[in-house]
């Protein structure tokens, strides 16, 4: 198993693929009914002190970050899938300062440690932090030929980026942001579709063709992505294009057993993000 095993012991459901333990566990979702409170999250106070070293160098090397505000996971259950209003600086101090600390590899965890006793079981609780969620989607358009199997859309995520840059990633994928019409996701999916791919999908049209998959916990930074799978036409698939720049290359992967084995022995945990790895798998099921 690749470097990440050791991390992956620690949660169940993670994802193990072509002789790799990929840093990502998921869980399958009955529907994507989203619940979202106005009281903000709190922080932990020594969560956030561990971490904001780690966002004031973020903040001296990227001057143009921007502390946006963001919807974040504060756990899920039967009725759905429970956020709150959060900011974007905290998600940094919090989920990207334990992931770093992890990059780190200096054997003491202290951020990790500080998660776990706030929260718990970090899968099934995000008190304590900013766990912003993610919105992944499985972009399914038709194949080559009279009923060849259809492919799903990935993307190398550009140098220029802030989160993962150069890595692979299922396109499009966002923030989850709150929306004042209460179409929260299928606001995010309608935005990045247009912004990263440059395909004209309306929420509404988004909220009856897409089909939730389930919940992927990236086990590095302690947040989740909600996954989706949503089918192009072949009219909307002729219209894709490099859209805003935030993929330098884009690949389309075969629906099939042996197109998506053949994805995972070229795509191990260093080039491709968790969520991805989480969606793919979560596609396989």
């Amino acid at each position: 198993m690749a470097e990440y095993s050791s991390l992956t012991r620690l949660y169940g459901g993670s994802v193990e693929r072509a002789g790799n333990a990929y840093p990502v566990a998921v869980r399958r979702l009955p529907h994507s009914r989203l619940r979202v409170v106005d009281e903000r999250v709190t922080c932990d106070a020594g969560l956030l002190a561990l971490g904001r070293p780690h966002l004031e160098r973020l903040r001296t090397d990227r001057p143009a970050l921007h502390d946006g505000g963001l919807l974040c996971w504060v756990g899920d259950d039967e009725d759905g899938v429970l956020a709150a209003p959060g900011g974007y600086f905290d998600m940094l101090a919090t989920c990207d300062a334990i992931r770093a600390e992890y990059q780190a590899a200096n054997g003491d965890r202290p951020l990790r440690s500080r998660a776990h006793a706030v929260a718990g079981d970090p899968l099934v609780s995000g008190a304590g932090r900013a766990a912003g969620i993610g919105v992944s989607v499985l972009l399914t358009v038709p194949g080559s030929g009279d009923g060849g199997p259809r492919r799903f859309v990935i993307g190398k995520r550009s140098r220029s980026v802030g989160t993962d840059p150069g890595l692979w990633h299922v396109a499009p994928s966002g923030m989850l942001e709150r929306d004042a019409r209460g179409r929260h996701w299928e606001t995010t999916v309608s935005r990045e579709l247009a912004e990263e791919l440059g395909v004209q999908v309306s929420p509404a049209e988004v909220a009856r063709r897409a089909e939730i998959l389930g919940i992927a916990h990236d086990l590095l930074r302690l947040r989740p992505d909600l996954v989706f799978r949503l089918g192009l036409t072949p009219a909307e698939a002729r219209a894709m294009s490099a859209g805003d720049g935030e993929f330098a290359e884009v690949q389309q992967v075969e629906v099939s057993a042996g197109g998506i084995e053949r994805f995972w022995r070229a795509h191990p945990p260093a080039v491709l993000t968790p969520a991805a790895a989480g969606a793919v798998a979560l596609l396989e099921a």
